[in-house]
């Protein structure tokens, strides 16, 4: 048996509501009842499929592996039918049966790895029959019992390592246990491939959304709930707590973050809570009750896993589908940008309701061989967390088409915003529309009440909106932002577009951890052939180009900064894995290349200053 390795270690404001006007429309203070103009929807759902989905991947023949979410729990293999042109004609086989709630499956050099509620387990069919024979355990150092939202959900994998996130048990509408059973973490739990070497990465989570890789790294999502105002997304880090605390405390709980027997309500200021539980990248509103005290209609009720967009209008951006069915649910779509200390904050938008696929609902979203990205169906049925009701596949085709939208927020210091729309804006707009421009603020106040509470709820005074010289930029002046606060900017329908479009979704929910300019993440060439399947990420700040490298720890490697003709400008030699900066000097003028090597193997990218 392996070891897992356990490491030492409110006055809330007056009500304030936005100004509604008397007709509202999908878009702008409500949720949207269609799907994005940027893609097309199909039901594709093979006949022999008639359970929800708990887990997508691909094998490298384009055939799709899914996990149901339904006792008994199982694998099945679609046919690569199911990206053609007749996805209903895919042929449906069980690969695997009686596992215990596999809500995550990898696949690895075509190897089928599935995360169970209780262990990671490697899945082989030694005799090629097309059916598994053999049910490898890798890793099981936790424990599980049937308490209520107790998932483990899965999987990322990085090169090295797999990553599964873990809820704390919980009873009613979502306190947690008191005590906790043993052997069980709240919080992301990595496990090495080659060896299986389990061990807890980060605690003080709630209830799991998804996980998955983006821009290069890992990224989850977790539930609203007792300590979470809103769902959340971030990047896990080693040692980190997100805020929800359990009794007996979980692995890298801090003596500051009391038990809710202890203190149930224990943040008097978003700095102070800062300083006990991590900030989140993004703070994703949930679709609003009484107990989120006022304040603009928010978007989702359960996330799924988040999803790096590679092609179309909101290329380099996230989305995250809505796991459940409940009317007015939406898939949100979130741009982030790394900040100059390494983390990332960005905003949330309105993107594609959850009614039009075909279960309601979608628990996995998962880019396909073809480029299309597929929706698992496999929701909650109204607030229930039985998950045993929806069923569904889909796909999401590219049309073409660029809607009228807030394509990012950017901050640009501890003054301003620029908020950049996917068209330029109408020149009979002039270059001042500061008038049509609506802003609130407030703080995501964490405790065991659930739901609660949107503190110190402010509206803004909007000092300026300029209009920048290609119009499809707005540079907002709001004077004083603080730290650790989620701003709201609401556009009113008098923006148009050049065509005269109106906005497809007028709302934007900003996260501000640190203040700009930041820089949207970009991901170096892959290579799944390559020591580690991502081997390098590289991100443009103001100081100059930060540079992650992500091979094996013994690895030697080298980088380079030369200019289009091959000359050598700066160079940086290192070992494993590591980041290092290119200080802004060190750039040439124009297009650069960053150059990585590592014994035969060789990578480059594009940059420009």
């Amino acid at each position: 048996m392996k070891h897992m390795q356990w490491m030492a270690t409110f006055a809330l404001a007056p009500f304030a509501f936005v100004s509604l006007a008397s007709a509202q429309r999908p878009g702008d203070r409500q949720n949207q009842t269609a799907i994005n103009p940027a893609y097309s929807i199909e039901h594709i759902r093979p006949a022999g499929m008639g359970w929800p989905i708990g887990g997508m991947d691909w094998l490298s023949d384009g055939r799709m592996v899914v996990t149901s979410w339904k006792d008994p729990y199982g694998v099945f293999i679609i046919s690569n039918a199911v990206t053609g042109s007749s996805p209903k004609s895919a042929t449906v086989t069980q690969f695997a049966t009686g596992l215990s709630e596999a809500l995550g499956v990898k696949v690895v050099n075509d190897s089928i790895y599935v995360l169970e509620k209780d262990q990671l387990t490697l899945l082989l069919d030694n005799d090629g029959d097309g059916k598994a024979d053999e049910y490898r355990a890798i890793a099981y150092d936790w424990t599980k019992s049937v308490n209520e939202k107790e998932y483990a959900v899965g999987l990322a994998f990085d090169g090295t390592y797999f990553y599964g996130i873990f809820g704390d048990p919980t009873i009613g509408s979502g306190t947690s246990i008191d005590p906790q059973p043993a052997g069980r973490q709240n919080g992301t739990i990595r496990i090495r491939k080659s060896d299986g070497l389990t061990e807890v990465f980060t605690g003080g989570m709630r209830v799991p959304g998804g996980i998955d890789m983006a821009f290069g790294k890992v990224w989850a999502t977790e539930t609203q709930g007792g300590y979470r105002v809103s769902h959340v997304l971030y990047v896990p880090k080693m040692g980190r707590f997100y805020g929800r605390p359990v009794n007996p405390a979980s692995m890298f709980q801090p003596a500051a973050a009391s038990s809710p027997n202890v203190n149930p309500d224990p943040y008097t200021s978003a700095d102070e809570m800062a300083k006990v539980a991590t900030p989140f990248s993004v703070n994703i509103p949930f679709k609003n009750t009484t107990a989120s005290k006022a304040g603009p209609l928010g978007l989702m009720r359960s996330p799924g896993n988040p999803v790096e967009l590679t092609k179309g209008p909101y290329a380099g951006q996230v989305l995250i589908p809505e796991a459940d069915k409940e009317l007015n649910g939406e898939m949100t779509r979130v741009f982030v940008e790394m900040t100059q200390d390494g983390e990332y904050q960005g905003a949330a938008f309105h993107f594609t309701s959850n009614t039009v696929f075909e279960g309601s609902a979608v628990f996995n979203l998962k880019p396909g061989p073809d480029g299309n990205l597929y929706a698992g169906g496999n929701g909650s049925s109204g607030a229930g967390w039985g998950r045993l009701t929806n069923i569904g596949l889909d796909r999401m085709k590219l049309t073409g088409n660029t809607p009228f939208d807030i394509l990012a927020v950017r901050n640009l210091g501890a003054n301003s915003f620029e908020v950049q729309f996917t068209k330029p804006l109408a020149a009979s707009l002039g270059t001042n529309v500061t008038a049509d421009l609506v802003a609130q603020k407030w703080w995501d106040k964490i405790s065991d009440n659930y739901g609660c509470c949107r503190a110190n709820l402010t509206d803004l005074t909007v000092s300026s909106a300029t209009v920048q010289s290609d119009r499809s930029k707005v540079v907002v002046t709001i004077n004083g932002l603080t730290l650790h606060w989620i701003y709201y900017l609401r556009w009113l329908d008098a923006i148009k577009s050049e065509q005269n479009e109106t906005l497809w979704g007028t709302e934007a929910w900003y996260t501000l951890n640190a203040f700009g300019p930041a820089t949207a993440p970009t991901v170096g060439l892959r290579n799944n052939a390559a020591p580690a399947a991502h081997p390098f990420i590289a991100n443009r700040s103001a100081s100059g180009l930060r540079v992650q490298v992500l091979f094996q720890s013994s690895v030697p490697y080298r980088a380079q900064i030369t200019d289009v003709r091959g000359k050598l400008i700066a160079e940086h030699a290192g070992r494993g894995s590591e980041e290092f900066l290119f200080p802004q000097n060190a750039l040439p003028m124009g297009v650069y290349v960053l150059r990585i090597e590592s014994g035969k193997e060789a990578y480059s990218s594009l940059g420009f200053r």
